[in-house]
């Protein structure tokens, strides 16, 4: 009986535990049910017409599945620095939503990410772990409504830095108010067909960030169909050119260039380019020259960024074209390896910034007839650029006077100027000769090939035909 009577008594403190456990709250972010759970674990701010929601670095391995009460206020919702592996469908609401998920390890998307909540317009998943496989149009489709899936209202998505080399072609299919799309970062070495198909396909598309990919060249064909792209980020590529196929986006208002591998800036690589309002060519180690009429088509240009080009030393006179109609604002060339300015190069006066900063400037005519065009709200920084006068002394090149207009104020200038052009020069002649050499030793090679096989087939030849000569082991006698 005592047996029994402690089995009993056993029994019913397990049950008793097992409802206790059951009837605790539950403190993990994957099942906040309250408001106030929400916003005792995140910080919960109320503005008038903004509810923003800092869930960031607060260790959520879940999205919660209730909205904070925000009254029909916008709401700004920051997830970063989480680890949520797998990415559930998010709470119901609607109003409208912008949500940034950076930085949280994310490998997995749940189908109907965005369906509870069609009014989202901004998504940002960028330094995650997304693979091509885990991106479909199903993942992002709006409610189904009247047997069909309703559009999300997203303007803006976000999936740079992530593991995706290529795009369904009918990723977009359900986002047709999409104006941005960041895939900086992705290794998207080739745009292969179906991306083509998934980019040309967003017919709302403005904004177009492909940095950072390995790419080497742009398919005309897509670019030809993107109409109403105004911005597109092509830096920190393979590009050795300027692509001519850049001449199809004939809406384009703002390139981006910077840190590719370019040789060359010379006249006809910005041809049909006449909408272009601002260009950033900055960190081009390769190139040393700006030729004549390079940027002559850009007869919109606002802003031009030239800078940190250790090896540009040069700038041809007419490089703008020799015509008055520039639209240039604002000019920086700034850490390059300049040693004069020609003073016909731009329209100095219509400048409203000019900077050229740390580059080994010799105090010259050219520089001091510019100055004297600039505004004054760019001439009266004192701070600099400075250039190298006489008794190789340093001087502000806005506290030039004419001095520096006469006859051999500093002749080590023309003799460093003529020095730079005869080093061109032997550059130009070094590199024709090795391609000569290379080509000479290609045909070498070819002769010397042909001529081994001809001796190669001629020795076979005599092989076959030649009579067979048997020893006999005995004597040592040939036997024919």
């Amino acid at each position: 009986m005592e047996d029994n009577s402690k089995n009993v008594v056993i029994f019913s403190f397990v049950i008793y535990l097992v409802v206790l456990t059951n009837e605790q709250p539950n403190n993990t972010s994957s099942n906040f049910s309250k408001s106030v759970e929400i916003c005792d674990k995140c910080d919960c701010t109320i503005y008038p017409n903004l509810f923003l929601l800092n869930c960031a670095n607060r260790d959520l391995h879940n999205i919660f599945t209730i909205w904070p009460e925000h009254q029909n206020r916008t709401i700004r919702a920051t997830f970063s620095n989480n680890v949520i592996s797998t990415l559930e469908k998010f709470p119901n609401t609607n109003t409208s939503v912008m949500v940034s998920l950076d930085h949280c390890s994310i490998k997995y998307l749940s189908a109907g990410l965005f369906e509870n909540m069609k009014n989202i317009k901004y998504i940002d998943l960028s330094y995650n772990l997304i693979t091509i496989e885990e991106l479909s149009s199903e993942k992002f489709k709006g409610p189904y409504v009247k047997d069909e899936f309703e559009p999300i209202e997203v303007s803006h998505l976000n999936l740079a830095y992530n593991l995706i080399h290529s795009l369904p072609k009918s990723l977009f299919e359900h986002m047709p108010r999409l104006t941005t799309l960041n895939l900086e970062g992705n290794g998207i070495k080739i745009l292969d067909e179906q991306t083509k198909a998934a980019l040309v396909s967003i017919g709302s598309l403005k904004h177009l960030n492909l940095a950072n990919n390995g790419l080497q060249q742009l398919p005309g064909d897509m670019l030809k169909s993107m109409t109403k792209l105004l911005k597109i980020n092509l830096s920190k590529n393979r590009m050795t050119f300027v692509p001519n196929e850049l001449a199809n986006l004939n809406a384009l208002e703002v390139l981006i260039l910077d840190s590719n591998p370019i040789f060359e800036l010379t006249d006809g690589l910005f041809n049909g380019l006449h909408n272009l309002v601002e260009l950033s060519l900055n960190n081009l180690s390769n190139v040393y020259e700006v030729h004549s009429n390079t940027f002559r088509p850009l007869k919109k240009l606002v802003k031009l960024h030239l800078s940190n080009n250790p090896d540009l030393d040069v700038f041809e006179p007419d490089a703008f074209g020799m015509e008055d109609n520039m639209s240039l604002r604002e000019v920086y060339l700034n850490n390059n390896n300049l040693i004069d300015i020609p003073s016909v190069l731009l329209d100095w006066p219509s400048l409203h910034i000019f900077e050229f900063n740390n580059n080994p400037l010799m105090c010259s005519c050219n520089l001091y007839n510019i100055t004297k065009m600039l505004r004054r709200q760019i001439t009266r920084l004192k701070a600099g650029p400075f250039c190298i006068g006489e008794e190789e002394l340093s001087y502000q090149v806005f506290s030039l006077d004419d001095r520096v207009c006469k006859e051999n104020y500093l002749p080590g200038l023309s003799f460093r100027t003529m020095t730079r052009a005869k080093f061109s020069m032997i550059r130009i002649t070094l590199v024709t000769i090795s391609l000569v050499a290379l080509v000479g030793v290609f045909i070498v090679i070819v002769l010397i090939f042909m001529k081994q096989r001809k001796y190669g087939l001629l020795r076979n030849s005599q092989l076959s035909f030649s009579t067979t000569v048997l020893y006999n082991p005995l004597h040592g006698q040939p036997i024919l």
